[in-house]
């Protein structure tokens, strides 16, 4: 594989409300469908939680 997965600068932020967890949560769930890795990010092997599930 050529070339870069991800982006190489990165910034930090604090989630204030509920709806900035789910939306930032959706947000890197879909990175893997967004590079065209799969269709659907349940299909990516890397994703998951110890804690939640989906």
């Amino acid at each position: 594989m050529t070339g870069h997965l991800w982006q190489t600068s990165f910034w930090d932020r604090f989630l204030r409300a509920e709806e900035q967890v789910e939306s930032t949560v959706e947000y890197v769930l879909n990175n893997p469908v967004r590079k065209g890795l799969v269709s659907d990010w349940r299909e990516y092997p890397f994703c998951g939680s110890l804690i939640l599930e989906f």
